[in-house]
């Protein structure tokens, strides 16, 4: 294959659902190699249910926030 992903030299912001993230796995040490600088908030939810309204309440007004900075 000729694909290749290329470094992001800036800023993300991942949303982890604890409740299905993978024993050991940690997005930090997954992410580092991709990109500069990872702001993380971590929810006590499966992955399927972060978008749900009743998470959304939460991470709604920290994309607000990251949108609007």
């Amino acid at each position: 294959t000729t694909a290749h992903s290329v470094a992001f030299d800036g800023k993300a912001t991942l949303f982890v659902a604890e409740r299905t993230l993978q024993e050991g796995m940690s997005p930090e040490q997954a992410w580092a190699p991709w990109i500069a600088e990872l702001d993380i908030y971590r929810q006590d939810c499966a992955h399927v249910d972060i978008i749900s309204p009743e998470y959304f309440k939460e991470i709604g007004p920290l994309i607000n926030t990251q949108i609007n900075n």
